[in-house]
């Protein structure tokens, strides 16, 4: 899902909300974090209680996603090609209610045989946590699996864990560290290669 944009557009309104200047290094510090992260940082320097940052981050995310998060370009197409193939599961910095909310905005139609969010592990991405759950719970090892990723904070996470990655920048700014990058899940030589497998 696209939802890159809509949680920066969160961290501004919320960091703003309380007075603290939202500018592209504060920005980038923050792509592919958690709530659970974002709103201690927000917070020191709002001189504001964590918690009730790292809520109103979640519910006014919440309201977004609910109201306008968008597949990303191909999303859904390639997750039935790949799904129809092998075990596909999601790896998320999310709260488990957005992640839902996501899922069920995109309309993936089952896609996904496991969904991790960062509230069901002991630390989020960049750790791998989520993605060591999320291989566990496929009964799989690392090495065998892929992962997909649209931020520094997430190929960091997925490469720990042990897994190749494939990075679609959701940002000019982000540059994940991928065994390859395409701009897009649309990209034809990432199709033709899935649907040769066995």
């Amino acid at each position: 899902m696209d939802t890159e944009s809509l949680w920066i557009q969160t961290q501004r309104l919320v960091s703003e909300s309380h007075g603290v200047l939202f500018d592209a290094d504060l920005q980038h510090r923050l792509v592919g974090l958690p709530a659970s992260r974002i709103g201690p940082l927000i917070a020191s320097r709002a001189g504001e209680d964590p918690q009730l940052l790292v809520e109103q981050l979640l519910q006014v995310n919440m309201a977004m996603v609910a109201e306008s998060a968008v597949p990303m370009p191909g999303a859904r197409s390639f997750v039935a090609a790949v799904s129809s193939r092998v075990p596909v599961a999601v790896a998320s910095n999310s709260a488990r209610r957005i992640l839902d909310q996501t899922l069920l905005r995109g309309a993936f139609d089952g896609g996904f045989s496991v969904t991790i969010s960062a509230d069901e592990v002991a630390n989020p991405k960049p750790e791998p946590d989520v993605y060591l759950a999320a291989v566990d719970a496929l009964n799989l090892y690392p090495e065998d699996c892929l992962a997909f990723e649209d931020s520094e904070a997430g190929a960091s996470a997925a490469r720990s864990a042990g897994m190749k990655v494939i990075a679609i920048p959701a940002s000019p700014d982000q540059k994940p560290m991928a065994d390859l990058t395409r701009d897009s899940l649309e990209a034809s030589d990432l199709l033709n290669w899935v649907e040769g497998w066995a």
